[in-house]
């Protein structure tokens, strides 16, 4: 489905001359909207005759049939669109709409709504929305045809535009066709009633610059060679001002930016299936994961397998904040920055309505990295996850999650998609498509310490250097640190600082008597008989070197950063790596912040 127009008031069905009055003593709503009110305003501007009362919209089909209107599932331009009290679109009290075009499988409709607005939309058989029968009590007979490459233009209206697959594409200049043409002025209703878009499968061209698309899900779609649809014998094909190529998705062009979600791209010559979700084409690998064979748009393998350029009117992976229904198993994902990420209830984020929601192939999210699913495994670093129903706000860095406590610690308020808590505290899960850590090598810059660190391994260290995704120093605390490398020491934990219960140097090593000895050999007295760089993060300039002398070691070149308080003074980076072990008395160099 397809809405093209929907307003509080009855903006959408004016252009048919809808005031809101009562039509037939049909009641309004103070907007002037009512479904059966709409519907008899324009039989009755049809030339229909009050048939007598036909009851709510749910009772209009037992009603009409039963004053011998023909009631069956065939649609025609001007009959009622009819809505069951069963139906998903209208349960309860069911609806009814008219029908303003029919194009193979598709309907164009124009409804008004109870207290609830105006519509012109688009519905395909099959869909959920599809009407359940059409009433027929005053059809009009279906305009003629205007071929392609007829000029056309709306009565009352100055732009010109040219036919292309049934629908108007617009014309910016008569330059693109050499010159000024014969142009056929059309009735604002039959204006109205030509497809949104040209049909898929026309071909277009650019008249200026020779460029080809074939229409996609109404969006042009680039055409590297003819031959790579086999030939451009027997194929729809017009040409088109290039400037409603280029400015696709404007309301004058007639033209999608991306096509449509739920449209099936058939791409040649690998013969591989898409279907479009947040204008991007994921994988389709058996008909039968998705219901059955669709008809496909043909496109040229070159727009597939390069979305995300400008010719090719394809993104390289969804929009934020699409609904992925997976078949066969049934599973759906949200997408966030390219990948796809496990809903677990409906109810986390506000329900099902109104979402937007595309069947896609089990197979695309599963496969999620692989060029052919257009998916990502993990959100693209940097960007910001808000998980519901908690509104806990989370960074993505190395493709794990890392809470964010305050919005000052990243920069500022960014923007976020909503995604399950679910798949937050099951990072790690394989249908969360996030890490429990961030991935090896990935470098963070913590907040507000500025302390840089490196992940390996799950555990993280610091890594002195420039660069690095910010992120909260909070949210950073769930990644263990990796414990320092130091000499044994009897009874106690490497590089604790409290080995064997005493302090190394203090003269108590082991025991409280003083007459002991390290393992290494020397009475502590002495202190240890090797430099191990501890961690000095955080520490006071006097701190960090009393650390660093019971670590056998110096203090060295300190350089300054900031303004110089004494008070504030902290070491916030190391140049040597922590745990590392050197010779006794080594300087250790400190970067310092004021």
């Amino acid at each position: 489905m397809t809405i093209d127009c929907n307003q509080a008031g009855i903006g959408c069905i004016s252009q048919f001359g809808y005031t809101g009055v009562s039509t037939w003593g049909y009641p309004v709503d103070p907007a002037g909207n009512n479904c059966t009110n709409y519907v008899a305003f324009r039989l009755a501007r049809n030339g229909a005759t009050n048939p007598g009362r036909l009851g709510d919209a749910h009772e209009w089909a037992a009603n009409a049939a039963a004053k011998g209107f023909a009631v069956n599932q065939t649609p025609a331009v001007g009959s009622v669109a009819w809505f069951s009290a069963s139906s998903s679109w209208a349960p309860g009290t069911g609806h009814v709409a008219y029908v303003e075009a029919v194009s193979g499988g598709t309907l164009s409709l124009s409804d008004s709504n109870y207290q609830g607005g105006s519509k012109r939309w688009r519905v395909s058989a099959g869909e959920a929305a599809y009407p359940n029968g059409f009433i027929h009590i005053k059809d009009v007979g279906a305009p003629a045809p205007i071929g392609d490459g007829t000029f056309v233009a709306r009565q009352g209206s100055g732009e010109v535009y040219v036919m292309a697959g049934d629908s108007p594409v617009y014309v910016s200049t008569w330059d693109a066709f050499g010159g000024p043409k014969p142009v056929q002025v059309l009735p604002a209703a039959q204006f109205d009633a030509l497809r949104p878009e040209p049909a898929d499968g026309t071909f277009i061209f650019g008249t200026r610059t020779g460029r080809v698309f074939s229409v996609a899900g109404g969006a042009p779609v680039y055409l590297s060679n003819w031959n790579n649809v086999g030939g451009q014998a027997g194929k729809r094909v017009v040409g088109v001002d290039d400037w409603a190529i280029d400015n696709a998705g404007h309301p004058l062009s007639h033209l999608r930016q991306r096509p449509k979600d739920g449209a099936f791209l058939g791409s040649s010559p690998s013969g591989r299936v898409f279907v479009i979700a947040g204008g991007a084409p994921l994988y389709v690998s058996n008909w039968n994961h998705i219901g059955g064979p669709r008809p496909v748009a043909p496109v040229d393998d070159w727009s597939v397998d390069n979305a995300g350029h400008p010719e090719s009117h394809l993104d390289p992976v969804p929009q934020n904040g699409y609904y992925l229904n997976a078949q066969p198993s049934g599973r759906v994902f949200i997408t966030a920055w390219g990948a796809p990420l496990h809903l677990s209830n409906w109810a986390h984020v506000g329900g099902q309505a109104g979402k937007p929601i595309v069947t896609v192939d089990d197979w695309a999210v599963d496969n999620a990295g692989h060029p052919a699913s257009h998916l990502v495994a993990r959100p693209y670093d940097g960007n910001f996850l808000v998980g519901r129903p908690s509104g806990r706000v989370f960074r993505v860095a190395g493709g794990s999650p890392i809470y964010v406590s305050s919005w000052d610690r990243v920069g500022g308020p960014q923007p976020t998609v909503s995604v399950d808590d679910w798949a937050i505290d099951q990072a790690g899960h394989p249908l969360s498509h996030l890490l429990k850590f961030p991935a090896d090598g990935t470098l963070l810059r913590a907040r507000p310490s500025n302390v840089r660190w490196q992940v390996n391994g799950g555990q993280r260290s610091t890594s002195p250097g420039e660069g690095g995704i910010v992120v909260d120093e909070v949210g950073l605390g769930r990644v263990p640190l990796r414990p320092a490398t130091s000499t044994p020491n009897r009874g106690g934990t490497p590089g604790s600082g409290t080995p064997g219960g005493g302090t190394p140097g203090s003269g108590t090593p082991g025991s409280s008597t003083g007459s002991g000895s390290t393992p290494n050999g020397p009475s502590s007295s002495s202190g240890p008989r090797l430099c191990t760089v501890p961690r000095l993060a955080g520490l006071t300039v006097r701190a960090a070197k009393t650390r660093l002398v019971r670590n056998g070691c110096r203090l060295g070149a300190i350089t300054y950063v900031g303004r110089k308080n004494p008070r504030a003074d902290k070491v916030v980076s190391v140049k040597r790596r922590v745990g590392v072990r050197l010779a006794r008395g080594a300087s250790v160099a400190v970067t310092v912040r004021r």
